[in-house]
């Protein structure tokens, strides 16, 4: 067995829980409520912020903001100091951009912006709901509203030094306490957390987060969520065939992990639960291998195993969401390395399938660790599979650093995550599985090559999977390379990892959450 090398993390476990303020529902109004800041909302061209009744506070704000030439454009924020007598020291406008273009984004960004403005400086942060007309019920702003909040104010601090943490311990939502407001501030922080789980794995250091690092926080979070986990070392693997798996890691001195967590929900008489299979590529640093990567090619490859996070990150919420569908994911861990003992272009690789592979780039290698990682999943039975990968470059051509690319055969499956994705505002798009484009795959030394032409090489990385997922069984195949990993903040993310798709596949395994 071969020897990691991994250098140990500053904080013994990541815990999303930490990151995540306490919340609460009021009925009162905006200038009745007592907090160190209130936060109230204001669409572009309006004189003062929307839903605050005639009072002293509403001429105060509509004064300042004439005098500040506060526009109310999205993201915009005029903070003004309330004399002595007022409930609140602080009030807060924020802009929520043109009326028109108002959804639940907007209220997820809204307070993302908020929160960022005060939570050095405020400890109890309260906060009207953002509103246009009637178009958003409550409860769905108010869940939009906690995932802003927690996701704005996140930041991965794990190796700074000297930080000053975020003072924000409290966040007061301004809606009456009902059953249905009490449900969405619950899936809101649940949301929330997950999705920073998602983020604080993607976001750690690569000689950290190696696949048996990823296998710790895999039993840590089996073991506090009532979870069965299956780890598959490199041995084991080995005798189920997984060849293409392991010849991915064979340049590497940190040996590869197989991670299966198994969610079961709670039986209902007379009833058989839907079955499905989540696969997260889990390359924990991608060096392209011999086909070496230029050096900023290789700045942000410790994302490359965003997918098997996100995956993590999803199994980590469906306890508390009580989802009704047994759920598998299956994390393929690896580091692609160059070394004496790192397979070569021009190999050929024998898959758990038992088809063979011609490997012609060694940097196309997380479509070979997923190739035998679908095979495990097909074993499973499921009624549908979905994986999730950083897999092409191209994709990011195609859409932006935003938008994840959606391939498969099923229909309604790729209808139903996108459907998902536009709740939880997501960037989906679907790509087509062109036909024609699967003959660039054809080899004349094996029963497969892993990559095309340089054209379409989403869309190939597509059709290879699916050659190993199948058409029996219903399958997706989400190609996240552009939004798992922001480069520059972004309005609900900074720097780091994402957790992009965590919230839409939450939202996919139980719509009614």
């Amino acid at each position: 067995m071969r020897a990691g090398y991994s250098v140990t993390h500053p904080s013994s476990a990541l815990n999303p829980e930490e990151n995540v303020p306490e919340f609460a529902l009021s009925a009162k109004e905006a200038h009745q409520i007592r907090a160190d800041a209130v936060v109230v909302f204001c669409c572009k061209g309006d004189r003062h912020p929307a839903g605050l009744p005639a009072s002293a506070l509403r001429t105060s704000l509509a004064r300042a903001m004439k005098e500040d030439q506060f526009t109310g454009k999205e993201g915009e924020c005029l903070l003004w100091h309330a004399p002595d007598g007022m409930p609140a020291s602080r009030y807060l406008v924020v802009g929520l951009g043109p009326a028109d273009e108002f959804d639940l984004e907007s209220v997820r960004r809204a307070l993302a912006s908020a929160t960022r403005k005060l939570q050095s400086t405020a400890r109890h942060m309260a906060t009207a709901l953002p509103a246009v007309g009637r178009r958003l019920n409550s409860a769905a702003r108010i869940g939009a509203a906690v995932e802003g909040v927690c996701l704005g104010g996140h930041r991965w601090t794990a190796w700074i030094s000297k930080t000053t943490k975020a003072r924000l311990a409290k966040v007061t939502m301004l809606a009456s306490s009902t059953a249905a407001h009490r449900t969405a501030v619950e899936q809101g922080r649940i949301y929330s957390a997950a999705t920073i789980l998602a983020r604080d794995l993607t976001s750690e250091a690569p000689s950290t987060m190696t696949p048996q690092a990823m296998e710790r926080e895999a039993r840590r979070v089996a073991r506090e969520t009532g979870l069965k986990l299956t780890v598959l070392d490199e041995a084991r693997m080995k005798k189920m065939g997984m060849g293409c798996l392991l010849g991915v890691s064979r340049g590497s001195k940190e040996p590869a992990r197989l991670l299966h967590l198994v969610y079961k929900p709670r039986r209902q008489r007379g009833t058989t639960p839907k079955r499905v299979a989540l696969v997260g590529k889990g390359v924990t640093f991608d060096s392209g291998g011999l086909s070496l990567k230029p050096s900023p090619s290789m700045e942000i490859m410790k994302s490359d195993m965003a997918g098997s996070a996100a995956v993590l990150g999803a199994m980590s919420a469906l306890k508390a969401l009580d989802c009704p569908v047994e759920v598998h994911g299956i994390m393929a861990m690896v580091e692609n390395m160059p070394s004496g003992t790192a397979y070569k272009p021009g190999d050929i690789l024998k898959s758990m399938s038992g088809r063979t592979v011609e490997v012609l780039n060694t940097d196309a290698e997380g479509r070979l660790v997923l190739a035998d990682a679908l095979e495990y999943a097909r074993r499973l039975k499921p009624d549908c599979i979905v994986d999730l990968a950083t897999l092409t470059g191209a994709v990011v051509v195609a859409l932006g650093t935003l938008c994840t690319g959606v391939m498969g055969y099923d229909q309604k499956l790729v209808d139903e995550l996108l459907a998902a994705a536009r709740t939880t505002g997501e960037k989906f798009w679907p790509l087509p599985l062109i036909k024609e484009y699967r003959k660039l795959l054809d080899s004349k030394v094996a029963d497969i090559k892993h990559i095309g032409s340089r054209w379409g090489g989403s869309l190939t990385a597509g059709h290879f999977l699916g050659e190993f997922a199948g058409r029996d069984i219903p399958w997706v195949h989400l190609d996240i390379a552009g939004p798992s990993f922001a480069e520059q903040d972004q309005p609900l993310a900074r720097v780091g990892g994402t957790g992009h798709p965590v919230r839409t596949l939450l939202s996919w395994l139980h719509p009614g959450s």
